[in-house]
Formats: structure tokens, sequence, C-alpha cells
């Protein structure tokens, strides 16, 4: 027993920290997008989105952090059925139902509540 608690001792104390939130696929989601033409502008909206957020390190989004957020195509809404068609037409819904957003974390500020991603 007594050769164990050095081996032990240096094993809690070389772990890394790490950890991982999940989208309560549950609660009240929303992902929404705005499209932009010379002619036309119109939001989509939906709830089913599932992902991830994960870092290691002691202190929140502190290294190797990751994120991937997922986006069920076929279920956006535009309010038109017919343009809700023809987008999953133009998107190719049958083939790529879900759009997947992935990112590292470079920088970490205090928000409220909403999280707004942008493509650029």
């Amino acid at each position: 027993m007594k050769h164990w608690i050095p081996i032990l001792l240096t094993a809690l104390l070389t772990t890394i920290a790490a950890d991982e939130w999940h989208v309560d696929t549950d609660a009240d989601n929303l992902v929404k997008f705005t499209s932009e033409t010379m002619k036309l502008e119109f939001d989509g909206v939906t709830d089913q989105i599932d992902g991830y957020i994960y870092w290691e390190g002691e202190e929140m989004f502190m290294e190797k952090s990751q994120l991937q957020m997922d986006v069920d195509l076929n279920t956006v809404e535009t309010g038109i059925g017919k343009r809700d068609r023809d987008m999953r037409d133009r998107l190719g819904t049958d083939t790529y139902p879900i759009t997947t957003y992935k990112g590292t974390i470079t920088s970490v500020e205090a928000l409220d509540s909403t999280v707004t991603a942008w493509r650029v």
C-alpha cells in the first residue's frame, strides 16, 4: 500500500482539468438566420440544434477549446411554405440535412443569455 500512495498522488496532480457543455435539446432553443438579396430579405428559424463546447485547463475556455453546433436544415421555417421548400431544394437538404458549425474559442467576454453567431 505504501508504494501506491506516491503513484496515486502523482496521477492526481498531473490530471488535466477539462469540461464539456452540451446543448439541452429539450430547452427552448432558437437558431435564426437572415437571407439578404437585392430584391428580398427574410429570416429563417428553427429550434432543432445540438452541439457542445469543450475546453481543457483549470479555467473556463483556457486551452484546446472547441465548439460544434449542428442545425437540422429540414426544420428551418421562414413563414412561407413555398419559400421553405425552395430553400431546402437550393440547400440540398435531401443530401445534406445537417449543417455543422465548428470553431475554437479565442477570447471570452461576459454576455447576457443570448449567443449570436455570425458566419464571415
